[in-house]
């Protein structure tokens, strides 16, 4: 599989689909790096000691010390409150305010899906998630990634739907540091695909601006919907650069679909049309100006040039005068001799 497999694939509607991925039964907790034992253990070998880090990626969905739990659609997942009220402001609140599911212990979450909610834990206890399905990380696919950066297009336009839905979250729950990590996320995947430089990855680019604008349209202002904005412009841009790419406008499906779906999109590439049009008007006016200074100079050099010549022709006519004047005296010298 070559760099081009990073952007080969389906393009079709259907390839933007929601995350379908279901959460399978969870394995069972590992044993926790903070019980007693291990607490002797590192003490007596410091090789086996523990990082604040290493701590709270053990805890994740760890029974162990869990003093909450959080229901997503039938799916349980243990927490413990001094991590999710330090880095979530939504369960601090819960907790400050005392609400049922605090004094409960229980939170139900209704409108996500376990897996986002699985993910939003993961950051919280690890400041990371993972954004290609499960199936990504059991494959080949994962080392591809690793060693030469090379993605399918399922897995791309997956986890850019999984970035999206993290950056909604983020706002829903106002975890800016997710919505940053997640759209670095995102970025760190527009400039993968842009290393093919093909038409694949041109349209791959343009099904992933049509995923964001699509899935944040109740997000006008957010950094992600700013990135595929960003984006967008590029590939105006590149749209501009080529008459080829302009004549051939009908096999960029993604392409024309977003700009019929999204007017600022569309808009967007009219100002940069008009830009490149007024620019290039700036460019030949003063191209005329420069012309004409440097036409005006070549008038005033031929002028010059011309005064030096008759001033030339008259120093010439002085020194044969002169030179005649001297061959006169000659001969008058010799008259006289």
């Amino acid at each position: 599989m070559g760099p081009m497999d990073a952007v080969n694939g389906d393009f079709s509607d259907g390839a933007m689909g929601d995350d379908n991925e279901s959460i399978s039964p969870l394995p069972s907790p590992p044993p926790s790096p903070i019980t007693s034992h291990a607490f002797n253990e590192s003490i007596s070998n410091p090789k086996q000691t523990h990082t604040t880090a290493d701590v709270c990626k053990e805890l994740l969905n760890n029974s162990k010390f869990s003093d909450c739990k959080i229901i997503v659609q039938g799916c349980t997942f243990y927490g413990h409150w001094f991590l999710l009220i330090s880095r979530c402001p939504y369960f601090a609140l819960m907790h400050r305010s005392q609400m049922r599911e605090f004094q409960d212990s229980t939170i139900n979450i209704s409108d996500e899906s376990p897996m986002d909610i699985y993910r939003v834990l993961s950051f919280i206890y690890t400041l990371e998630y993972r954004q290609f399905g499960g199936d990504f990380y059991k494959s080949n696919r994962l080392k591809a990634y690793e060693t030469r950066g090379v993605l399918q297009t399922d897995d791309i336009l997956h986890a850019t739907s999984v970035n999206i839905r993290m950056c909604i979250i983020a706002d829903k729950y106002d975890m800016p540091d997710l919505e940053v990590i997640a759209c670095k996320k995102q970025t760190d995947l527009f400039s993968l695909v842009k290393i093919a430089n093909s038409k694949s990855e041109f349209e791959c680019r343009a099904c992933m601006c049509r995923q964001i604008y699509r899935s944040t349209q109740d997000y006008e202002g957010s950094n992600i919907r700013q990135l595929a904005m960003a984006q967008m412009m590029s590939l105006n841009s590149q749209m501009l650069a080529s008459g080829y790419e302009l004549a051939n406008l009908s096999e960029k499906k993604h392409y024309v679909k977003l700009l019929s779906e999204q007017p600022s999109a569309a808009q967007s590439l009219l100002v940069q049309m008009w830009d490149i049009l007024h620019l290039k008007d700036q460019r030949i006016n003063q191209l005329v100006l420069r012309t004409k200074q440097m036409t005006e100079d070549n008038e005033r050099l031929r002028a010059k040039e011309r005064q030096a010549t008759r001033r030339s022709e008259t120093l010439k006519e002085m020194l044969k005068e002169r030179e005649r004047y001297i061959d006169k005296l000659k001969g008058e010298m010799k008259q006289a001799v």
